[in-house]
């Protein structure tokens, strides 16, 4: 019998380890926190902690490893509920939210959240198509077509800006995927822009995925365009020489550039990074330009001046 007894007492332990073993398992794969996992930014994404039981604590402190996500809602020290705010973006796996609960600057309790990155879409592949171009008196305009593939991708966006700045370039999207560009008559013969492409997560209208293309050029067909300035009192126009550019010296004429109306040039490559900065102090200057930009490679490079009162005008120049 002492024999029979003991061997039921073993099953039994066992039995129970098992058992313990379960909650455990149970209780480590709970969500502590509870919460939209995946993260999506929506109307005021709220995480919420149960206070643990029999704990004295002074304050909830919250935190996430994700160093972008930043905290509202209830300020006060004792709050069970965050707003939980990331923009733009999502919370990718392997980021945690954490609730401390703390007394005298003392952690007692811990509760945890270990995000799930959303699922990721795909986003099709396009081609940009010029279909039309033509000049008005006042601007040169071109339209420009975005086909995606596949086609059509109701869920993706595009968008098209000037690689450098332009106040004087006017974009109007007239119908999902088609621009209309109106561009200045300074007879320069192709346009340099960016083109963004916008699609959202699934399951999350309010994220998305954007992915930028730097320092695309589009020809433009000059015949019946004059090279006309909005001012005909001040030519605010400049020229480049030589323009394609191999070696030596880049000649800068801005005839609007004087000692009394000094202006500042800007260099900049396809994608819109700076590269050089001066000023001009009269309307004929020369610099080494390989030696002025090292790191001057083969492609287009956009000269921007800004003249004293304000007006901008920009120029590609080749490089060889």
């Amino acid at each position: 019998m002492k024999k029979n007894d003991s061997q039921f007492s073993t099953k039994q332990k066992l039995r129970l380890l098992s058992f313990i073993l379960i909650l455990m398992s149970f209780n480590l794969n709970a969500q502590e926190i509870l919460g939209l996992n995946p993260y999506c930014l929506a109307s005021n994404p709220t995480y919420t902690v149960t206070a643990p039981a029999n704990t004295v604590y002074d304050e909830v402190v919250w935190s996430c490893t994700d160093p972008a996500v930043t905290f509202t809602g209830n300020p006060s020290p004792l709050s069970l509920s965050k707003v939980v705010y990331k923009s733009p973006g999502f919370i990718a796996t392997g980021d945690t939210l954490t609730a401390q609960f703390k007394n005298a600057g003392v952690v007692v309790a811990k509760r945890q959240l270990a995000f799930i990155s959303p699922q990721m879409p795909v986003q099709p592949s396009y081609v940009v198509s010029k279909t039309n171009d033509y000049c008005t008196s006042q601007y040169h305009i071109i339209v420009l077509t975005v086909t995606p593939n596949p086609n059509p991708s109701s869920n993706t966006n595009f968008s098209i800006t000037p690689t450098i700045a332009d106040a004087s370039i006017v974009i109007t999207q007239t119908s999902k995927n088609v621009f209309e560009l109106k561009l200045p008559l300074n007879g320069q013969p192709y346009f340099i822009y960016n083109i963004t492409e916008t699609t959202p997560i699934s399951g999350c209208q309010s994220n998305t995925l954007s992915s930028t293309s730097y320092g695309n050029s589009v020809s433009l067909n000059l015949t019946g365009c004059a090279n006309t300035t909005p001012n005909p009192g001040t030519n605010y126009d400049f020229t480049l020489s030589p323009n394609p550019y191999s070696n030596g010296n880049i000649t800068i004429t801005a005839n609007a550039v004087s000692s009394q109306s000094v202006a500042t040039c800007r260099i900049y490559d396809s994608s819109g990074v700076l590269k050089l900065s001066f000023s001009l102090t009269n309307s004929y200057t020369s610099i080494p330009l390989r030696n002025a930009i090292p790191s001057l490679t083969t492609g287009v490079y956009i000269f921007q001046i800004t003249y004293a009162n304000g007006t901008v005008k920009t120029k590609n120049l080749a490089v060889n």
